[in-house]
Formats: structure tokens, sequence, C-alpha cells
């Protein structure tokens, strides 16, 4: 007599099931984004989608322009622990996780006031201060002074559109920004590399947080898993 726990074989072991498997649950940005900077002193985000589902705009927060597709925000994590090993023993007895960095890669591609200020590591308060002069021309020094500008971040990215819009969000309460290698190569447009590291905002009690929400994504909670 068969053992009535022995697995079914081949075709007839349903592994969608199995997988717990529904439809239109593997995601892409194919939509695009954006990149959304503020002022450390703006008010925080609270609130990603209105009750229609459609994106909120947030007051303080100014676009970055265009994104590379090559170079659409990347999303790193760097977790560091401390281990416990123990004598006699081949593996670590305990692990402690002791520090998590979250940075976030991308690359834009507009020269403008917000791209050129953080390559220069200035503020929205320095360049407001900027005016051009009759003949267009306009200067901004690099910031001399040690020390880091602190900005809030917002990240969006888009699956779909209409009914079937999925947004994802990413929010950063407080982040430094460094500009990488600016190139003026004739072969390629000129480009800004951005390198955000986000840090714990003390008053939130937080250094990220993720939003996810459109039309797309309300059809989609019971399949995710989620009730609404």
């Amino acid at each position: 007599m068969a053992d009535q726990n022995t697995a079914v074989q081949g075709a007839e072991f349903d592994f969608d099931k199995f997988r717990g498997v529904e439809d239109g649950l593997v995601r892409k940005m194919v939509s695009g984004g954006a990149i959304l900077i503020a002022p450390i002193s703006a008010s925080p985000i609270t609130k990603f989608t209105d009750d229609k589902g459609l994106l909120v705009e947030q007051t303080g927060f100014i676009g970055l322009g265009r994104i590379a597709k090559d170079g659409a925000p990347t999303f790193n994590s760097d977790v560091q622990e401390d281990t416990v090993e123990t004598w006699g023993e081949m593996e670590p007895s305990r692990r402690d996780i002791t520090t998590s960095t979250l940075t976030v890669e991308a690359t834009l591609q507009d020269t403008r006031k917000e791209t050129l200020m953080l390559a220069a590591r200035r503020d929205m308060e320095y360049m407001k201060k900027i005016k051009a002069g009759a003949n267009g021309e306009f200067e901004i020094v690099d910031n001399p002074q040690p020390g880091t500008q602190f900005f809030q971040m917002l990240m969006i990215g888009a699956d779909g559109t209409g009914e079937d819009a999925f947004y994802f969000g990413r929010y950063l309460p407080r982040v430094s920004i460094k500009i990488g290698t600016e190139s003026w190569n004739p072969q390629s447009e000129v480009t800004y590399p951005l390198t955000a590291t986000a840090t714990k905002h003390t008053k939130l009690g937080f250094s990220s947080k993720r939003f996810y929400g459109g039309p797309g994504a309300k059809a989609r909670l019971k399949a995710m898993g989620f009730s609404g």
C-alpha cells in the first residue's frame, strides 16, 4: 500500500497552487517614474495616493527631471552583522544585525537648477540667490566648506496606465546626496550620477518608507495577500 504522504509526481502536481501563484503580480517599471527632493524642513509625506488611487502632489517637492533608462533608481542595502563563535561548533551560535545602510543610485539627464545644485553641493536657499545676467550667464560656486546637505527624497515608479496603473514609492525623509563623475564626452549626453544615502529621521523614527498604490494595486490587493 502506497504511503499517503507520497508526493504526486510530474504533470499531476499543481506547482502554481503549490507556489501560491496569482496573475498580475510580476511588475516592471515600464511606465517610467520620477525622483523628487525637498528641503529637510518641508512637511513629511503622509499620503502617496488620493481616494481614487491617483498620485498626490507633494507640497515643497521638486522633480529632478529625466532619468536615464539604464540609470533608473537602484536600491542597495548594506547589512552588517556581528556573530558569536562557540568552541566546538562550525557555525556561529548567534547573529546580530548591527548596521543597515540604504543607498540609492540613479542617473539624472537634465541640466537644470536642481541637478546643478546637487553637483555643486549647495542647498535650495543658496540657489534662490542665483540670478542670470542680461546675457543669460549665471555662475555657481562649488561649496568650499566641509559638511553635508540633507534633503527629503521621494522616488516613484509606475507600471501600467489608467485603471491598471500600479505605483511604487520610496520615501527617504533624510538623505545626503552626492553627484559622481560628470563627463563631457561628445558621444553621450551630460549626466549627473546620483547617490543618495538614507539616514534615520529622528522625529519620524525611520530612514525609509515604502508606498504602493494606484488602481492596479487596489485591484490586486487580495492576490498580493492584503485586505482592503
